[in-house]
C-alpha cells in the first residue's frame, strides 16, 4: 500500500512539473518559412545525375551506330534554325538590356553632374537640377526614411532607409527592417541590405539608379548573407508628387531572394509621407505588408 502511495505521489509530482515547465519555441509561421529558406540548401544529391549521364551516353553509342538517312536533308533546316535563334537571342539581349540601355536615350541624358535643390521643387521642377544656378542646389543628397507596414494576418514591420547621393552620380543605399510576427511563441527577424549605387539616367523630373551589395538575415539563431543587385527610380511629376519604386534581387543564405516596394507620396520643404506596397520574398516564402512612412530629404 505504501508503493502504491509512493507511486501515484511520484506521478503527480512529475505531471505537475510537466504541465509547469516553459514550452520550447518551436516556430511555425510566416517569418520561420523565411528563416527555413534562406538556410536550408535546394542542392539535389546528384544521384538521377549518374542514370541521365549514361542513358546519354547510350543514346549517343545509339546513333552512331548507323548512318541518318535525314541528316542531308535537314542541314538546310538547321542553319535556318540556327539563324532564328540568333536573332532570337540578339532581340532577348536587347530586352533584357533596356532597362539599362533605354533610360539615358529617353530622357536625352548627356552623362554630366546633377545638382539637388534644396528640396524637392524648391527653384525646381522636380528633385535634381542640371547646374548650381538655382539658389540652395548643392552636391549632396540625403534622404532619410522611417516606415511601419503590416499584413493584417499578425506580421508586421518596421523600416528605417539611408539614401546618400553626390553629384558625380555615386551613392549608398541601405536599410534594415525589423519583422514580428504575433504567435505563441511570437517570432522576431531582422534583415536588411547594403548597395554602392549609380545614378545612371537622370533629368529634373526622373532619376534611375541602380548597383551592387549585399543582404543579411539576423536572429537569435545566427546571422547569414547573400549578394544583392538593386535597381530603383524616383519620378517627381508635380509639386507635391512623389513616385518611388525599388527592386533588389539576389541571394540570402541558401535561397534566392525578390523584394520590391513602391511608393506614392507628397513632399514640403524636405519632409515627404508616403505610403504603398512592400514584397519581400526568399526562395517562395513571400511576405508583403502595405507600408505608410516618413522621409526627409536635404
Amino acid at each position: 500500500m505504501t508503493i502504491r502511495r509512493r507511486r501515484i505521489r511520484l506521478g503527480s509530482i512529475v505531471l505537475i512539473a510537466l504541465l509547469l515547465s516553459p514550452p520550447a519555441e518551436t516556430f511555425a509561421g510566416e517569418l520561420n518559412r523565411v528563416r527555413d529558406q534562406a538556410r536550408t540548401s535546394s542542392s539535389d544529391s546528384g544521384s538521377s545525375g549518374g542514370s541521365s549521364s549514361r542513358e546519354d551516353r547510350h543514346g549517343h553509342d545509339d546513333h552512331h551506330h548507323g548512318h541518318d538517312p535525314w541528316h542531308d536533308h535537314h542541314d538546310d533546316g538547321n542553319s535556318l534554325s540556327d539563324d532564328l535563334f540568333g536573332i532570337g537571342f540578339l532581340a532577348a539581349l536587347v530586352g533584357v538590356s533596356s532597362p539599362f540601355w533605354a533610360p539615358p536615350q529617353l530622357l536625352g541624358d548627356d552623362g554630366e553632374k546633377g545638382y539637388f535643390p534644396g528640396h524637392p521643387y524648391d527653384n525646381a521642377v522636380g528633385g535634381l537640377v542640371p547646374d548650381k544656378t538655382p539658389s540652395g542646389a548643392h552636391d549632396t543628397l540625403v534622404v532619410l526614411q522611417g516606415q511601419y507596414g503590416d499584413d493584417f494576418g499578425g506580421v508586421s514591420h518596421a523600416n528605417g532607409r539611408l539614401i546618400l547621393e553626390s553629384a558625380w552620380r555615386l551613392g549608398i543605399d541601405t536599410e534594415f527592417n525589423y519583422r514580428h510576427e504575433d504567435g505563441s511563441p511570437s517570432d522576431d527577424l531582422w534583415t536588411g541590405d547594403f548597395n554602392v549605387t549609380w545614378r545612371f539616367a537622370q533629368s529634373e523630373p526622373l532619376q534611375f539608379r541602380t548597383g551592387v551589395g549585399f543582404n543579411w538575415l539576423a536572429d537569435r539563431q545566427g546571422e547569414d548573407y547573400g549578394f544583392n543587385f538593386t535597381y530603383g527610380a524616383d519620378l517627381f511629376p508635380g509639386d507635391p508628387w512623389v513616385l518611388s519604386s525599388t527592386i533588389d534581387w539576389g541571394r540570402l543564405g541558401e535561397a534566392t531572394l525578390f523584394h520590391n516596394r513602391t511608393t506614392i507620396g507628397v513632399t514640403q520643404n524636405g519632409w515627404g509621407l508616403y505610403t504603398g506596397y512592400d514584397y519581400f520574398n526568399v526562395g517562395g516564402a513571400g511576405l508583403h505588408a502595405w507600408i505608410n512612412g516618413i522621409e526627409l530629404r536635404f
